[in-house]
């Protein structure tokens, strides 16, 4: 039997394609980034016990003060091991005993009753200039108005310095009857092989308290004010040194330049100290011959030098042997720091010139001008008004400047090169200047704009000049010394040393601000207005 072709059904079969599952995307892994994880062991371990036992103390001061200095002492000798042995200090090659220990003690107590009593001898041999220095006044103030004398006091003089001259001296800011002094030499055709720092009081006329005699001639100085027995020198050899008076003659100096690699190639004019730097180090500045400034950075065992500024000389390059221009250096003789902007300082040169210079900006000059035609000798601020400013040179002139200005406010010809100016610290109209001849001037600008009123003579100009001066900054005295190692101590007379009496309706005015008044109106009779004192330009106070 046939059966048709439609009765038949094929049977289909539908393949479903196969779902691929989706991975969790909320917790992948990937299988390589799998790592095997070893399983954990504990391993024992058996030790005898450490030895236990009880300690009661009790933490005083002194113990405490004790630990810590042997712990400070420790970490500088590993400091000192660290530096390389150059820098290293010599070891003694004998310590000391307990016996020679005990017996230095001894000796340096037998040497301050010694002292003592040298004082009192010396105090009854100078008797009569003792009372002279307490209580004369010159009488014959009172029938010559607007003029004044010196009365001389002591002469101090260090026997093994006789041909020496003092270069420097300054009083000390702590101690009002102790100053310091320089000795040195000024005649460069007989240079002395040696020189010597000197502290002196006028409580002992008869020797130094403290003398220690140095390598190099000493040409300038400059006691610290924050801690007064430090004094920074500046020697001929261009090396400059910084003595600690109370240490022993022994260790000399605490700190010198690297003769080597820090040090200047021309004699140190002047030295300043500085404000503290950042991390709380103290530091001085010092102007050499050789046209450079350098900060010095009184660091633990040794000096950091760094050059602030290069002083150019306005002639033009001159060409080298291989033909390439050589800036001319000009040759530093004098600075001076701003008493209130730290960072501002006045460099007086050898060739005349005084410029105003910032730290923030050493690349040029703030400002600059032509100020004498000879080396300028010393630059001095007023003690009342931070913006005037004496300058003196071996012109034979003195001028006095104010901030700003390219002209000077008063002008004064003495008839010899000028060695040295200074502001009195007690009236803000006087200053004194020493020339060569051996002269000692006093002007009050309030008295007389022209002339001085005292002109005294100290030593014989034939035979000695003077060479610098200092102001007392407490006792109505000043100190000058010559160029034969004697410093002689004058004292001022009541026209030298007038003070402003108060006005009826401010009688509480303080002396200060009184003396402030007295000089701006001796400014306003001079200078032209309007005039706005300034130091440095607006662009320098951002730097």
């Amino acid at each position: 039997m046939l059966v048709e072709p439609a009765a038949v059904e094929e049977e289909v079969i539908v393949v479903k394609p196969r779902v691929r599952k989706l991975a969790n995307q909320f917790n992948f892994c990937e299988r390589a980034a799998l790592t095997y994880n070893f399983p954990r062991r504990s391993v024992e371990t058996q030790t005898i016990p450490p030895p236990r036992a009880n300690f009661g103390s009790t933490a005083l001061q002194c113990i405490i003060f004790d630990f810590y200095q042997e712990d400070y002492a420790r970490k500088m000798r590993e400091k000192e091991e660290e530096k390389p042995k150059r820098l290293r200090k010599k070891k003694e090659k004998h310590p000391k005993s307990a016996q020679q220990i005990h017996d230095e003690q001894l000796a340096q107590r037998i040497r301050e009753a010694w002292a003592i009593l040298e004082r009192l001898v010396n105090q009854n041999i100078y008797d009569d200039i003792a009372q002279d220095y307490r209580y004369w006044d010159d009488p014959s103030d009172e029938f010559r108005e607007g003029m004044g004398s010196l009365l001389p006091l002591w002469r101090f003089q260090f026997e093994p310095m006789r041909s020496h001259a003092v270069c420097d001296m300054q009083w000390n800011p702590h101690y009002q009857d102790l100053f310091a002094v320089a000795y040195g030499s000024l005649d460069f055709t007989k240079q002395q092989k040696e020189g010597c720092v000197c502290l002196y009081s006028i409580k002992n006329p008869a020797y130094p308290e403290y003398a220690v005699v140095t390598e190099s001639p000493i040409i300038c100085i400059d006691v610290y004010k924050e801690t007064p027995y430090l004094i920074c020198v500046g020697c001929y050899d261009g090396n400059v040194c910084v003595y600690n008076a109370q240490l022993s003659l022994e260790s000399s100096y605490q700190y010198k330049s690297d003769s080597v690699r820090d040090k200047h190639s021309n004699i140190v004019w002047e030295v300043r100290w500085g404000a503290r730097l950042i991390d709380g180090e103290a530091s001085f500045f010092s102007v050499s011959g050789d046209g450079r400034v350098v900060q010095w950075a009184v660091m633990p065992g040794e000096l950091r030098a760094t050059t602030i500024i290069e002083l150019r000389a306005p002639a033009a390059p001159v060409p080298g042997p291989d033909g390439t221009l050589i800036t001319v250096n000009s040759c530093g003789s004098s600075i001076c720091f701003h008493p209130e902007k730290a960072d501002i300082f006045l460099v007086g040169t050898e060739d005349g010139a005084i410029h105003t210079c910032s730290l923030k900006y050493n690349r040029s000059y703030v400002r600059s001008c032509q100020a004498h035609h000879m080396p300028v000798y010393r630059i001095n601020y007023n003690y009342f008004n931070n913006s005037i400013y004496a300058s003196c040179s071996g012109d034979w002139r003195v001028k006095i400047w104010e901030d700003g200005r390219d002209e000077p406010l008063f002008m004064f010809e003495l008839g010899s090169p000028v060695g040295d100016v200074k502001w009195a610290p007690y009236s803000s109209t006087v200053f004194a200047a020493c020339t060569a001849d051996g002269k000692v001037y006093v002007f009050d600008l309030n008295v007389n704009k022209y002339r001085p009123i005292c002109v005294q003579a100290v030593v014989s100009k034939k035979a000695k000049k003077l060479t610098r001066l200092d102001f007392n900054p407490k006792l109505p005295v000043i100190v000058c010394g010559d160029t034969k190692g004697t410093c002689h101590v004058l004292k001022l007379s009541p026209n030298l040393r007038v003070m402003v009496k108060p006005p009826k309706k401010a009688q509480a005015t303080d002396q200060r601000t009184l003396q402030i008044i007295k000089l701006d109106k001796l400014l306003t009779l001079v200078r032209d207005p309007p005039f706005t004192p300034g130091v440095v330009e607006e662009k320098f106070e951002d730097d």
